[in-house]
């Protein structure tokens, strides 16, 4: 550690002198003398620094080596220290300058030997005497002489390089010490993490490095090195294990007697469907054990001796590290080790193509190489992901609390340290507001102390400001304030990049998204990677990703070779802090789930037998209809393996339906006097079907304001505002379709005009629509209804007080709902009302084909008119003011809500209200309400 500080200052100083360490365990020391002879004495050094905890060494040979001060025997640290210590009496100017740091940590060991224990006891009073001989004055009771005390090593790092730093500074006095560059190029990484080659750009995380040492020499003492760094997504981590903590670990004796680590670093994501296999290409990395190429080992041969014997994991990392030892000219006393860092351990469980079973196998030879006693495994992982391992027992045996190393965000200075110290590496210098009387650095700090969770969004402000740099190295406030300071720097970037896209590329948001991102069963997004050449195929999506991948912008990572390179996100932020790209996912958490249960189960599918795959599908109900319903939304952006396992599963239910109708019908048509049997049975199997398959959403009790407000230059008379409080309902997430209408109306089938399986029922009067709630109340196994006006209008608010679900302008709801939009105006440009936007369809469509609103309710406007259950009143707020529906007033009209593909933009209002004649059909369909 002492060593790693002083290249650190040797780098900051190359411009006035060299600093060098000088280590009696560097030298070569030979055997034709006393080991004290041959190394540099310390009277003839600059600055000696004396370390002390549990031993003082062992006694030097009196005649050569009595102390310089005290005359006596002495052990090696004392001749050292009292050499040190007579110069600096006796020479002018005094040199060497003397520092002494004693670490306060308890000592441990093991009682299984007496001897050693007795040794230990008496070195740890050797040391205490030479406390009180050197630094305390017994007889006054007070030191005569400075040390430094620790017990972290992160704090020895931090007390060290200060002093030393001010020492150094001390001999600079009188000389020139402007800014000097001593790292060429940009110090800040942006959204990338810090990697081991970074190193001497990475500050403020000394502490954590430190303690990560020491989590990692306990868990090695206990038998399994194996340590997990948990912490929130921007946390730092991997920054952390590849630039803090590997280089700490590459010092020779900074872990026991290792003198030599080699080292590799991969993600699972890298292989998704067999990480083992890039745990493999891993250790054959040229920083790793390239050793093993000579051995004939190759990465298919490996990675398959992983997996099948992961006991036996250790026997190729031993011969590697043998021939490494064996280049390196380790002593035998000295020992090697292979540090394997898996970076993102969560992507075991993001990743589409990772099985179970591939999971438990790679799992399983991390534990074995840990065990091992020749591998450190160090593995990072997003907190929120933190209940999955113990899904993988293998992962939990290994991940014990001992095991995990949780990392909080960095506190005030160290942050501090982020900002200042690379900046200071590169020469760079913050402008100072004088009137403020504070640098930009420190506007820069204080504003990362508001957000805990702000590190990735301060490392891409840093990266952005160092690109507008002034030509003397300055960043200016001016740049800060164009960026939009701390947060809105990452959104304000991305969305630049994104408006300096074509409009064909800016239209391929969602389907990139969609191939980026994931979302677990908790609704969290998390990214996930993509073949570079799935974007290929669209030009615009191409596009997209080379302007997101380029240099000025870095908002995209591509790694891998050419043939099977992969692009995921720099860093998760962009999916939170850009508002286009949050809002997209926020509208498709949904569908991003149901594609990652549908992945699973498509993997499983295709994974089976040919002959057991149909015992596999898709259940008929829900499951498929939502599955359906996706397929639909998505076209030609759908993977095509789900494609081909909801295709399939389609077919089977069909399949399996069209049987038992035939042998009801042929059963029906051989015994006419039970035809009506048949009926009863077709239609109790179509209602239950229909059950199965509907989609509803839990609406808890409430109170809100319905009709419209007097304010509003829209409203109609009729749309009194007044407050209602509704019990607790269930209403369909869409409206009934005409598969759904065919399977309980068996003696009117399909009345709709405009045809499609998935599209609404329409040209159905009130009276039909109620028929239908009939048939599914007698034969289903719960009571249904159409909603009263309240419920509906509540359903369809969402929450909002705004015109519509999606806001006030009409104009905004292409997204949303089938409308009198700019296709409908080239269809029929005789006609206005149309709404200046494309919604891409002209009569109705498939349900589900727009976003929801807030409740997760699809088509509440525009599509088809819905009936509900209320006679129409002028005034709604005679209505029951309890949610029940009015049945009173005019019955022979009923009030329809919510618009139609055709209707006016006035129409499409959450308020608007209009009575149809009950008995007459029209471009009116329905939802259901469950009792």
């Amino acid at each position: 550690m002492a060593e790693r500080v002083i290249k650190r200052l040797d780098r900051e100083f190359a411009f006035h002198f060299h600093v060098e360490s000088v280590l009696w365990e560097r030298e070569p020391l030979v055997a034709a003398h006393h080991f004290q002879e041959e190394i540099t004495p310390p009277h003839d050094t600059d600055i000696v620094v004396v370390i002390l905890w549990s031993r003082l060494g062992v006694p030097l040979p009196e005649a050569k080596f009595a102390g310089p001060l005290s005359a006596g025997p002495v052990t090696g640290t004392e001749w050292e220290f009292e050499d040190a210590l007579h110069a600096y009496r006796t020479t002018q100017p005094p040199s060497p300058d003397l520092l002494v740091y004693r670490k306060q940590a308890e000592i441990t060991t093991a009682l299984t030997e007496e001897k050693a224990v007795l040794q230990r006891l008496e070195q740890k009073r050797l040391v205490e005497d030479f406390i009180d001989r050197w630094f305390y004055d017994k007889q006054s009771q007070s030191f005569i002489a400075a040390f430094h005390q620790f017990t972290e090593i992160a704090e020895f790092k931090e007390k060290l390089e200060d002093h030393l730093r001010m020492l150094i500074f001390r001999r600079l006095k009188g000389i020139e010490t402007s800014a000097s560059v001593r790292y060429p190029g940009n110090p800040f990484r942006g959204l990338l993490s810090f990697e081991p080659q970074d190193s001497p750009i990475f500050f403020g995380r000394t502490r954590a490095a430190g303690e990560l040492v020491e989590r990692l020499r306990r868990q090695e003492e206990r038998g399994c090195a194996f340590v997990a760094v948990i912490g929130a997504s921007g946390s730092g981590k991997s920054s952390l294990v590849k630039a803090g903590l590997l280089p700490d670990l590459m010092l020779p004796g900074m872990i026991g007697k290792v003198a030599l680590c080699r080292w590799a670093v991969m993600r699972p994501s890298e292989n998704a469907a067999d990480p083992t296999a890039a745990l493999a290409h891993a250790i054959l990395s040229e920083t790793a054990l390239p050793e093993l190429l000579a051995l004939e080992y190759t990465e298919t041969g490996l990675a398959e001796q992983l997996a099948s014997h992961p006991s036996q994991a250790a026997f190729a990392v031993r011969q590697g590290l043998a021939s490494a030892r064996q280049a390196a000219g380790l002593t035998e006393v000295a020992e090697a080790r292979l540090i394997i860092v898996v970076d993102q351990l969560e992507e075991l469980f993001t990743q589409k193509a990772t099985s179970q079973d591939a999971r438990a196998a790679f799992v399983a030879t991390l534990a074995a190489l840990a065990q091992s006693g020749l591998v450190w495994v160090v593995a990072t992982l997003r907190s929120d992901y933190y209940d999955r391992i113990a899904t993988l027992p293998g992962l939990a045996a290994l991940a014990t609390s001992d095991a995990q190393y949780m990392l909080g965000p960095p506190s005030s200075a160290e942050v501090g340290q982020m900002i200042r110290e690379p900046a200071h590496e590169a020469g760079l210098v913050f402008q100072a507001d004088l009137t403020a009387g504070l640098g930009l650095d420190e506007v820069i700090r204080q504003a990362a102390d508001r957000n805990p969770g702000a590190l990735p969004l301060l490392s891409f402000l840093l990266d952005q400001l160092w690109r507008q740099r002034t030509p003397t190295g300055m960043l200016t406030f001016e740049a800060y304030r164009d960026l939009g300071g701390l947060e809105g720097a990452l959104g304000q970037r991305a969305e630049e990049v994104f408006q300096g896209l074509s409009a064909d590329a800016q239209a391929q948001l969602k389907a990139v998204l969609r191939k980026l991102v994931t979302v677990g069963s908790d609704g969290t997004a998390s990214a996930r990677t993509a073949d570079v050449s799935s974007f290929a195929r669209n030009p615009g999506q191409q596009e997209f990703v080379q302007a997101f991948l380029h240099e000025e912008a870095r908002l995209l990572v591509a790694f891998g070779s050419a043939g099977g390179a992969q692009v995921r996100v720099a860093h998760e932020a962009l999916l939170t802090h850009w508002e286009r790209a949050r809002a997209e996912i926020a509208a498709e958490t949904r569908d991003l789930e149901l594609l990652s249960r549908l992945e699973r189960a498509a993997r499983h599918w295709r994974a089976a037998a040919v002959k057991d795959r149909d015992s596999l599908v898709l259940a008929g109900g829900l499951p498929l209809t939502e599955a359906r319903a996706l397929v639909r939304a998505w076209g030609e952006e759908t993977p095509p393996e789900v494609a081909a396992f909801v295709r399939r599963s389609r077919q089977v239910h069909l399949a399996r339906r069209s049987r038992l109708a035939l042998n009801l019908a042929a059963a029906a048509a051989a015994l006419p006097l039970i035809g009506a049997l048949a009926w009863v049975v077709l239609t109790w199997l179509g209602v239950r079907a229909v059950e199965r398959e509907m989609a509803f959403v839990h609406l808890p009790a409430n109170c809100f304001i319905m009709g419209s407000a007097l304010t509003d230059p829209q409203r109609y008379p009729n749309e009194a505002p007044h407050r209602v409080c509704l019990a607790a309902f269930d209403i369909g997430r869409f409206d009934v379709t005409q598969d759904e209408w065919r399977q309980v109306m068996l003696l009117d089938p399909n009345p709709a005009r405009f045809k499609g399986s998935r599209d609404p029922v329409e040209t159905i009067n009130w009276y039909q629509a109620e028929q239908f709630i009939g048939l599914m109340s007698f034969f289903g196994s719960r009571k249904y209804s159409l909603p009263s006006e309240s419920q509906w209008e509540y359903a369809d608010r969402a929450g909002t007080t705004t015109e519509r679900y999606w806001g006030d302008r009409a104009e905004d709801g292409c997204a949303y709902a089938n409308m009198r939009d700019l296709s409908y105006k080239t269809e029929y440009p005789e006609e206005g009302g149309t709404v200046d936007c494309n919604d891409g369809a002209l009569f109705t469509t498939p349900v589900g084909s727009y976003k929801p609103n807030g409740f997760g309710l699809y088509d509440m406007q525009g599509n088809v008119f819905q009936w509900v259950a209320d006679c129409y009143l002028v005034n709604e707020a005679a209505a029951p003011a309890d949610g029940r529906p009015a049945t009173t007033g005019d019955c022979k009209k009923r009030v329809v809500r919510g618009g139609a593909w055709y209707t006016v933009p006035r129409h499409m209002r959450s308020a608007y209200r209009e009575a149809y004649d009950a008995p007459t059909p029209g471009y009116v369909g329905f939802r259901l309400v469950r009792q």
